[in-house]
């Protein structure tokens, strides 16, 4: 028998602010549409994550997987996506699946 699903808990990295940094990609010029980019898939990554936790609570497996496949393909370092969807395989029944998972968020973890 399995334990009760934990819960997800949502995590956001925290980014330093450096405005020499945001002056000098203003002067470039070209920057600006790359940081606006950067700042989109950064939105998305959290809505979709958000929502993969919900559909988690929800007990919406097969909806939570997509959500956080989404993910993945904004952010593929964020060991915390790994584990969740892993969560989600297993509770599929999709444990070669779940395995693979679990060896990239350990991959992520050591490096």
């Amino acid at each position: 028998k399995l334990s009760p699903i934990p819960a997800v808990p949502a995590s956001v990295p925290l980014q330093a602010w450096h405005p020499a940094t945001e002056m000098i990609s203003k002067q470039a010029g070209d920057s600006s549409s790359h940081h606006q980019q950067d700042i989109t898939d950064e939105k998305t990554f959290k809505a979709l994550k958000e929502e993969g936790n919900q559909c988690v609570n929800d007990k919406n497996y097969k909806d939570a997987l997509r959500k956080y496949s989404e993910c993945l393909k904004i952010n593929n370092k964020e060991c915390a996506i790994y584990t969740n969807r892993a969560l989600c395989y297993l509770k599929l029944c999709q444990f070669e699946e779940a395995k693979q998972d679990c060896d990239q968020a350990l991959q992520l973890d050591d490096g």
